[in-house]
């Protein structure tokens, strides 16, 4: 049986529908009525009735646009939420972009496998202001995988790295860096993949949003039906692949995460549904 909220929404919708078909239809009669005004008063019934049908249908599709506008939370309903990080259950697999290094910063980055473990939970003291990425590249990524390994009922087993076409090259380096700087964390047991097909172009949001797509899809393959989360880190990357992550991950109501300028980890999840995934 339907809901009388859905009854109600799809009744404004009808109700508008019928009124912008109305709207137009009268706007055409009122014009056409026009140009008999001077030649005959009979011509002035024809006006009245012409405008008065306008008035109507103006009326009727304004109210139920002005009703739609009022219940639109029974169209599109929105959630968010932060996850603690003590009470997060974790997650099994974990999507994360991965930006490119410059020649002069991969001797950099070659520093992060002599790292403490300690270095990649601890915060920073003082934000630096402005964000400076480029001081410590794939920290960030780092910074996400230690929290991934962190001890939490989910364990995490893979990892898909979506790449630009510069980027890619470097994927093999960033495994092995990670594996050198979270020894002992268990990131032995963690599987690191690229995601198939060609590179996406860092500033093509169809196509970054058709990859995280794909690899979600991958992570759901590799965790073989087993129960577990799948987390997208929108942290790393550009910002149109921020803007993809965080639209899938919203859409699909998957937790997402973020590293804050400060190196903190945080994990939310939001949800936006429309009116068929309503529950009757």
């Amino acid at each position: 049986m339907m809901s009388w909220k859905k009854a109600r929404v799809l009744g404004l919708l009808a109700l508008s529908v019928i009124g912008a078909g109305w709207l137009g239809d009268s706007a055409a009669a009122l014009f056409s009525a026009i140009p008999g005004l001077c030649a005959s008063r009979l011509a002035f019934g024809e006006f009245g009735l012409a405008l008065l049908w306008f008035l109507v249908s103006f009326g009727l599709f304004c109210s139920a646009l002005v009703l739609l506008y009022r219940y639109r939370s029974d169209v599109i309903h929105t959630s968010a939420r932060a996850l603690p990080p003590t009470g997060y259950a974790g997650h099994t697999a974990l999507i994360m972009s991965l930006s490119n290094l410059r020649e002069q910063q991969i001797v950099q980055v070659e520093g992060l496998r002599s790292l403490d473990i300690a270095q990649f939970r601890k915060p920073l003291t003082v934000a630096p202001r402005p964000p400076d990425p480029e001081a410590t590249p794939w920290m960030q990524n780092l910074r996400v995988l230690c929290d991934s390994l962190s001890d939490r009922k989910e364990t995490l087993r893979y990892v898909v790295i979506i790449a630009s076409p510069e980027s890619d090259l470097q994927v093999d380096l960033f495994e092995s860096i990670a594996r050198d700087a979270l020894k002992g964390l268990g990131i032995e047991k963690v599987v690191f993949e690229r995601q198939e097909g060609m590179p996406p172009d860092a500033n093509d949001f169809d196509a970054l949003l058709l990859h995280v797509e794909r690899a979600h899809t991958r992570c759901l393959r590799n965790m073989g039906g087993r129960r577990g989360w799948v987390c997208i880190d929108i942290t790393s990357g550009t910002k149109i692949y921020t803007g993809a992550a965080t639209t899938f991950a919203v859409t699909r109501g998957i937790p997402f995460s973020y590293v804050d300028n400060t190196g903190r980890v945080h994990y939310a999840m939001a949800r936006v549904e429309m009116l068929n995934h309503l529950e009757p």
